[in-house]
């Protein structure tokens, strides 16, 4: 027998959450980010900035730029888009400063 009333809580509580901001966070797949990070590390551009003690954290541990890196077509716009991989920098320097001032 199906249970109206759960049915009725699956189809309203994304669109609750919604409304009200309730989302609940995402994990990172860490195992997904590695093989992107992999991926990356491939690039001469890229290694600078993974192997760059200033940055390097933030690969593993900041949660914004490892949802950012979790995303394949973020991958992609790296790889190939240079205005992306200033805005990733961009990215890196950002939450380098907010460290610093916590």
């Amino acid at each position: 027998m199906v249970d109206g009333l759960g049915i009725l809580r699956e189809l309203a509580e994304p669109a609750i959450e919604l409304i009200f901001g309730l989302r609940r966070k995402k994990k990172v797949n860490a195992a997904l980010v590695e093989e992107h990070l992999k991926e990356l590390r491939g690039h001469q551009w890229f290694r600078e900035l993974y192997e760059n003690p200033v940055y390097h954290d933030h690969f593993i541990s900041n949660s914004k730029v490892m949802k950012y890196l979790e995303d394949r077509m973020n991958v992609e716009d790296l790889i190939f888009i240079k205005r992306k991989r200033e805005k990733f920098k961009e990215l890196l320097e950002k939450e380098t400063d907010r460290r610093k001032s916590a």
